[in-house]
């Protein structure tokens, strides 16, 4: 008997919530290995303290951002605490869309420090 193609009804078909195969799970995530490895350097040392406490920095606002969302990086800034944040009617990528205003705001942050 001929072997035939199989039909969108003889397919087997997993529900939304189902698990993946075995072969394409992930393994399981350990929070505490995840932050423990964000906090070392490529040297493997640990970092002390999270460099925005003790070191000045500046931020851009993309307001065209689809990535990150414009108001979640205006809080994220606020509370960190940066010197200056500017905002850039600009895509995620606003050091490719607006390379000039992004040199800017660098040049502006070396004179401010120099």
């Amino acid at each position: 008997m001929p072997r035939t193609a199989p039909t969108s009804r003889s397919r087997s078909r997993r529900s939304p919530t189902s698990s993946p195969p075995a072969s394409r799970a992930r393994p399981p995530r350990c929070s505490r290995c995840r932050s423990a490895r964000s906090r070392r350097s490529r040297s493997g040392e640990a970092a002390p303290v999270a460099a925005w406490k003790t070191k000045p920095a500046w931020g851009i606002v993309s307001s065209a951002d689809h990535t990150i969302n414009p108001d979640v990086e205006r809080f994220g800034y606020q509370r960190a605490g940066l010197r200056s944040v500017i905002e850039l009617d600009a895509p995620h990528l606003v050091m490719q869309s607006h390379p000039a205003e992004v040199a800017k705001v660098i040049t502006d942050a070396i004179a401010e420090l120099g």
